[in-house]
């Protein structure tokens, strides 16, 4: 890097500078929009589980902005033809060094850190809270499909006509400076494409999700489990291997400002089942525990409580639940050791039941003393 020599003009590093702090200005009015959606509507908070296409698209438009901003700040070095006293020897320079100071060129080399960072933390956002709120995000895609094209098209232009001016007689030529750049706008145009993808499957979501058990792929010959109504408003998930999990009472009603008792039944035989419960929307209400360790043929109970007077709607407020089976052998250690990766369980053997809670003031509200977590 000492041959780092030729500095960027004052002119360069004041544009750079401002579209970076530009960007960062509109990025955190993005976010603010994006946790206002979250709390004034609810409606759109839809559960999105682990390993979900949505999940892997926001991974990778993270991943190729990444490398786009690898590639235009990877230095390089001018190609020089011989010489009969040898080959001359450029010094190292940056891409930013070839453009001309000014909007477009600091708006192209600003926004892949800016927008990176931006589009890694919601895809850590969504994948630590399990939901992701349709209307903020598909307004945040449509306005980087708007947006990119914007940055890009200058910056785009300015490369052909170096591509044109470097292909006329001259004794040093900007080759790898070229394809650099080429390889920038390929990274770019795939980030594209995947916003294209991501509206696509954003416009596809739909607020009432219905319950979908998973299944472990490494067992193909398993029949998939199925819900079944019981008569008595119970919940249950069961499969040929006599594998059960009941969840009642269903439907789900919670008084506004009161309490509610949600039961998980453990029905194997001998094994236990490590189960946790999360929410797919915030501020609206509390479960308490969250988390067991329920034993075979044991039953726990969660409080649901309701503890806000806004007015929500009934249907789009779900209870996410995950479970997996353990062994016959009573688990020893932390509880949240199971939930923490590396996971001592593939998720690939996880399962999990989405269910709606609705709001109904006619249900009388539940106040013991005390809430047994195993029964």
């Amino acid at each position: 890097m000492a041959e780092l020599t030729q500095l960027w003009t004052m002119s360069q590093v004041w544009w750079l500078v401002f579209g970076h702090v530009g960007l960062s200005c509109v990025v955190l009015l993005l976010v603010t929009f994006y946790m206002k959606s979250v709390k004034y509507l609810p409606k759109y908070n839809i559960v999105i589980p682990e390993e979900s296409r949505m999940t892997t698209i926001l991974w990778a438009k993270s991943l190729f902005l990444l490398l786009s901003l690898v590639t235009i700040y990877f230095p390089f070095r001018k190609v020089c033809m011989k010489h009969p006293k040898g080959v001359f020897t450029t010094p190292r320079h940056f891409l930013y060094q070839i453009f001309d100071a000014g909007i477009g060129p600091s708006l192209y080399f600003s926004f892949p850190l800016i927008f990176f960072i931006f589009d890694f933390s919601l895809f850590i956002y969504v994948k630590d809270r399990k939901y992701i709120n349709k209307f903020g995000a598909l307004f945040l895609a449509i306005f980087k499909l708007i947006t990119v094209p914007i940055f890009v098209y200058e910056c785009f232009l300015s490369t052909v006509c170096l591509w044109h001016k470097d292909h006329e007689p001259g004794y040093c030529r900007l080759n790898g400076a070229i394809w650099q750049f080429m390889l920038s706008h390929f990274f770019i145009l795939v980030y594209h494409m995947l916003l294209v993808i991501q509206t696509y499957l954003l416009s596809k979501l739909k607020p009432n999700i219905d319950p979908i058990p998973r299944i472990s792929e490494e067992t193909p010959s398993q029949v998939a489990p199925t819900i079944l109504s019981t008569q008595s408003g119970e919940t249950r998930i069961e499969s040929e291997f006599n594998e059960m999990t009941y969840i009642h009472p269903r439907p789900f009603h919670v008084p506004r400002l009161g309490l509610s008792i949600l039961n998980v039944k453990n029905n194997r035989n001998n094994d236990w089942l490590a189960l946790r419960a999360l929410l797919s929307t915030t501020g609206f209400y509390k479960l308490y525990p969250s988390k067991f360790l329920i034993p075979p043929g044991k039953e726990i109970s969660i409080e649901v409580e309701q503890c806000t007077r806004a007015e929500s709607p009934t249907l789009n407020h779900n209870i996410l639940i995950e479970w997996f089976p353990l062994d016959s052998t009573p688990p020893t250690g932390d509880l949240q050791r199971l939930w923490s990766k590396p996971y001592l369980v593939p998720q690939s053997h996880w399962q999990y039941f989405v269910l709606p809670v609705y709001v109904d003031d006619s249900v009388t509200s539940y106040s013991p003393s005390h809430v047994s977590s195993v029964e």
